[in-house]
């Protein structure tokens, strides 16, 4: 597993760093998770593997017709580039029946997924430290030194961004075939700034997964497997405190990232509270556990909206 740290080059908060991973295609070159986050590997290792099924998801949806008609496309810019118009104008026969195969299947489909990427991006610093940093992007702002405040700015992530690139069904088919005139007219160099264009219309969509929330989500499944184990250890009776602590501590991190708005994060801890107070009592837990994964599962939908 790669891991690489960039220190982000602000003297008030020189112990703020950002992980940002190189982009991803549908086979992973590198995975990296946050090194020094204090939570268990295990938790770490169930974050990684979540990303991984969500990205396989995305992978599964994509189409190969669309997929061989963005190839195609391409070809056919380099056959233009080679003089070769023939096979130009194959590849783009190509493209158009491999677009119409799609639309005749689904008539209403508006984008045509083709490729997929994610990418990590991982602060490194305490809550405190990133209100810090919030409160210095906001005095940046009113400067006017808004590079400096982008700058810091771009650094208070701890999320998976999954791109997927898509071909707009509603233009695509269409400007393909607006280039074959040009080519039968030996206009080759407007066919290939027509097809550059073409290529410059794919739609990317992101969808973001908050890795604060997720860890914290794993954090309370453990507890809650814990709480359920009959002849615990007194070191796992502790360790569910420990669990606790540190979910409570990921979604003050989420809140202070703005992963979410305050009456979220004011439920969670309610809940949160309550179950403590249960555990104290040696009351039954598994209804409050079932409403925290309720509000984590909302807060998680809330970022895809």
């Amino acid at each position: 597993m790669t891991r690489r740290w960039i220190r982000l080059p602000v003297a008030l908060l020189a112990a703020i760093g950002l992980f940002v991973a190189s982009p991803l295609s549908a086979e992973a070159e590198d995975t990296a998770s946050a090194e020094e986050t204090q939570q268990p590997e295990a938790v770490e290792e169930q974050v990684q593997v979540e990303v991984d099924q969500e990205a396989a998801e995305r992978r599964k949806a994509m189409f190969e017709e669309a997929r061989s008609a963005l190839d195609a496309t391409n070809a056919a810019l380099k056959a233009l580039d080679e003089d070769k118009t023939k096979e130009a104008l194959d590849a783009l026969a190509l493209a158009t029946g491999k677009l119409e195969i799609l639309l005749v299947r689904d008539p209403d489909l508006a984008l045509a997924p083709v490729d997929v990427r994610y990418m990590t991006h991982d602060v490194y610093a305490t809550v405190d430290q990133i209100r810090t940093a919030r409160k210095q992007v906001e005095e940046l702002l009113e400067d006017g030194k808004v590079q400096e405040a982008r700058a810091l700015l771009s650094g208070l992530a701890s999320e998976y961004i999954i791109s997927v690139r898509n071909i707009p069904l509603a233009t695509y088919p269409d400007a393909i075939k607006a280039v074959t005139p040009l080519i039968d007219k030996g206009e080759t160099e407007e066919a290939k700034l027509a097809l550059r264009k073409v290529l410059n219309t794919l739609v990317v969509t992101d969808r973001v997964i908050s890795l604060p929330v997720v860890r914290a989500r794993h954090m309370l499944a453990a507890a809650e497997k814990l709480i359920n184990k009959e002849d615990r250890s007194e070191e796992e009776t502790e360790a569910i405190g420990v669990l606790l602590k540190n979910a409570h501590d990921q979604l003050e991190m989420a809140e202070a990232l703005g992963y979410g708005d305050e009456g979220d994060f004011k439920k969670f801890r309610e809940q949160i509270e309550e179950l403590e107070g249960k555990i104290a009592a040696h009351e039954p837990t598994k209804g409050v556990f079932g409403r925290l994964r309720e509000t984590l599962d909302d807060l998680q939908a809330s970022l895809l909206d």
